[in-house]
């Protein structure tokens, strides 16, 4: 069962891929459980994970610190609900979804 849900994840962040629209995708379990799928070679690290977690509780820490992906810091400029929204060299949108 476990397997068929992470695939389907994995399928999921390709069919986002393929639509052009973004061009990196990762999800992740937000109680800590590690990556369910993402884009090939798009690895955040697990204190990355946790930290992006915590925004969502604390966003005006987030705004004042910031927040990395695979290692490249990034200007948190807005968390908004279940949206962060960011910029570095490129602009991202963080979503969490509660299943």
């Amino acid at each position: 069962m476990i397997s068929y849900v992470l695939d389907s994840w994995q399928a999921y962040v390709n069919n986002m891929l393929s639509s052009g629209k973004i061009t990196h995708s990762a999800i992740f379990g937000l109680d800590g459980s590690g990556t369910w799928a993402s884009s090939w070679g798009y690895d955040i690290y697990s204190r990355e994970q946790t930290a992006i977690i915590a925004a969502f509780n604390d966003p005006a820490a987030a705004r004042a610190h910031g927040l990395a992906l695979c290692g490249n810091r990034f200007m948190v400029y807005s968390v908004d609900g279940g949206m962060i929204y960011g910029r570095g060299a490129i602009s991202y949108i963080i979503r969490h979804h509660w299943l």
